[in-house]
C-alpha cells in the first residue's frame, strides 16, 4: 500500500465558521490514520492554540504531527517531540514592530504559549479569543531597537541606556505621540512569527505589505493568513516547506501528498503537495490553483470528502 499524507489547514477548511468541527471529519481522519497513512494538522494558529483542536480531532496518535507558525514549528503529536523550529531574526521582527507602529496597526510577537504585544487593541483581544491564548503585555517589547525609523529626542537618555520617550513619524507624516517607556526593561525576543493585525482596515494591511515588499524579499515571507491578519515569517518557515520536509522525514512520495486550505497562507501548501486542494469557501484566486475542489465546504465536512475520496473509503 502507498501511504498518503493528508495536511490539514483548521480555520475555514477542518473547522466550521463557528470554530466547530464536522464529526465526519473527526470520523475520516481516524480512518485514514487507522489505515497507516499519516495525517498532519498545518495551521498559522500557535502550537498551544491548535493542540486542544487535535486533540478533538483524536491526532494524539502515532502517525499524526502538527505544522503550527504556518510552518515555523513541526512536531510530532504522538509525544509532541520537536522536529523543527524556525524564528525570525530578532532584528527583523524589531524593524516591523518600528514600521507598524508608524502605520499605527497592531502588531505582535509571540514567547512560549504566549501572545506578546507592547499594548492592548481590540485586535489583540479578538485574536485571543479567536486562538484561545493568554497574552502579555510588555511595553518594552523589541524598545531597544525602537530608533529605526524613528527620531530619538535629544538629551533625555544616557549612551546605552534606554530612551524615556521618543517621537516618531506616521506615514502621513504627522508626529506620533510620544510613548513613555520610563522603568520598563527592553525586551527582544526570539519569535516564530510576527502579526499585524486590523479589524477594520484590510486595505492599511496590503499597504504595509506593499510598501515592504523590497525589505522582505530574501529576508522573510509575508501573507495573509485571514483577511484581518497579516503575517511575516522565517524563510523556509511555510507549509509548503512543511510537506518537504515530511516527503523527506518519513519518506512519502510527492504524488502522494494532499494538502487542503482555504486562505493566501496555504496558497504555497496547495501549490506544493501532490495534490492541492482548495475548499469551495476559498478565494476563485485560492481555487484556480488547486487541482481539485470538493463539494462540500468547510461548514459541511469537506476534508472528509477529500479523505474519503483520495483513500476510496
Amino acid at each position: 500500500m502507498d501511504k498518503k499524507m493528508f495536511f490539514l489547514d483548521l480555520d475555514g477548511t477542518t473547522l466550521r465558521d463557528d470554530k466547530t468541527i464536522p464529526e465526519e471529519n473527526i470520523t475520516a481522519i481516524r480512518e485514514a490514520a487507522d489505515r497507516g497513512h499519516y495525517v498532519a494538522i498545518a495551521t498559522g494558529r500557535s502550537t498551544v492554540s491548535a493542540l486542544p483542536i487535535a486533540k478533538q480531532l483524536g491526532m494524539l496518535r502515532k502517525g499524526c504531527f502538527l505544522i503550527s507558525y504556518n510552518g515555523t514549528k513541526i512536531l510530532t503529536l504522538e509525544n509532541m517531540e520537536m522536529l523543527r523550529e524556525l524564528f525570525l531574526p530578532v532584528e527583523d521582527a524589531a524593524y516591523l514592530f518600528a514600521e507598524a507602529e508608524r502605520y499605527r496597526v497592531h502588531v505582535q510577537a509571540y514567547g512560549g504559549d504566549e501572545i506578546l504585544a507592547r499594548r492592548e487593541s481590540p485586535e489583540l483581544d479578538f485574536y485571543a479569543n479567536q486562538s484561545k491564548m493568554e497574552y502579555r503585555i510588555i511595553p518594552g517589547l523589541y524598545a531597544s531597537q525602537l530608533n529605526m525609523g524613528c527620531r530619538m529626542v535629544p538629551g533625555l537618555y544616557a549612551a546605552g541606556e534606554l530612551p524615556s520617550r521618543m517621537l516618531s513619524k506616521d506615514v502621513s507624516g504627522s508626529e506620533m505621540m510620544p510613548e513613555s517607556y520610563e522603568s520598563k526593561e527592553a525586551v527582544s525576543v526570539a519569535t516564530p512569527k510576527v502579526l499585524l493585525a486590523s479589524l477594520k482596515d484590510r486595505a492599511l494591511l496590503e499597504k504595509f505589505r506593499e510598501d515592504h515588499r523590497e525589505w522582505e524579499s530574501g529576508r522573510c515571507v509575508s501573507f495573509f493568513s485571514a483577511p484581518e491578519y497579516l503575517e511575516y515569517c522565517p524563510l523556509h518557515g511555510t507549509k509548503a516547506d512543511g510537506i518537504v520536509f515530511f516527503e523527506n522525514y518519513l519518506g512519502i512520495a510527492h504524488e502522494n501528498t494532499v494538502a487542503m486550505g482555504d486562505e493566501e497562507n496555504d496558497l504555497a501548501m496547495i501549490r506544493a503537495a501532490g495534490v492541492g486542494v482548495a475548499m469551495p469557501n476559498a478565494a476563485e484566486s485560492i481555487r484556480r490553483c488547486a487541482d481539485f475542489v470538493p463539494e462540500h465546504d468547510n461548514n459541511t465536512a469537506g476534508v472528509a470528502e477529500v479523505i474519503r475520496q483520495f483513500l476510496e473509503l
